[in-house]
């Protein structure tokens, strides 16, 4: 995994690794950001920077071209800077990081779920 401080600081411009992301703030609501493992290009935003992020990830097509779209380490969420991309070496890597952090989500589901059921037990206990 790389050091997002020399990303942030453009040491690694130009240079392609994989990232993936999932996280929430809340469980009821949809995750905050979903990122697949995806092979990206490490960039410096084309006329200026999104918010306070200079470096960015432009995603690769198949063929190896940079394709428009553009992910930011931090999502472009006021007060979400915890929740960062995972920068990977190999595809391999971050497929394993992927899951891990899918596992930890399904884990977080699981508990969330489990306190709705026994609210919802408890308000049935009152009928």
């Amino acid at each position: 995994m790389f050091d997002r401080t020399e990303i942030q600081q453009g040491k690694h411009n130009g240079k392609e690794v994989w990232i993936c992301a999932l996280s929430y703030t809340s469980y009821a609501n949809k995750p905050l950001r979903h990122t697949k493992p995806t092979k990206v290009m490490v960039a410096e935003c084309p006329g200026g920077q999104y918010y306070d992020q200079k470096i960015n990830f432009k995603v690769l097509k198949r063929n190896g071209e940079c394709s428009k779209k553009i992910i930011r380490m931090y999502p472009n969420v006021d007060g979400y800077r915890n929740y960062p991309v995972t920068i990977c070496n190999t595809e391999e890597e971050c497929e394993t990081q992927y899951k891990l952090l899918c596992i930890n989500v399904i884990d977080g589901l699981k508990k969330f779920v489990s306190n709705l059921e026994s609210q919802i037990e408890q308000y049935e206990s009152n009928l």
